[in-house]
């Protein structure tokens, strides 16, 4: 188990470090997303809803002045995955 810990940390800091920004966009999108994951678990926001309640949670998110500088930067929508 140890062995596999050393191993996979390194590697997944190395690919974090390789496209940091991308990868912090998207634990961006997640950190964003997650609260109205949760509040919507069962019923879901229905199909091509999330970058609509997306962009209302990230609006309120800035407007509730709780993003940083660096948020900033990364906000955006998330895009339509067809």
């Amino acid at each position: 188990m140890l062995a596999v810990f050393v191993l996979c940390v390194p590697f997944l800091y190395g690919m974090y470090v390789l496209k940091k920004d991308s990868a912090d966009g998207r634990l961006f999108i997640w950190k964003i997303s997650y609260p109205v994951a949760k509040q919507q678990i069962f019923s879901g926001v229905g199909i091509g809803g999330f970058p609509y309640v997306y962009g209302e949670a990230q609006e309120a998110y800035f407007r509730d002045k709780k993003g940083t500088q660096d948020e900033e930067m990364l906000a955006g929508g998330p895009g339509l995955c067809l």
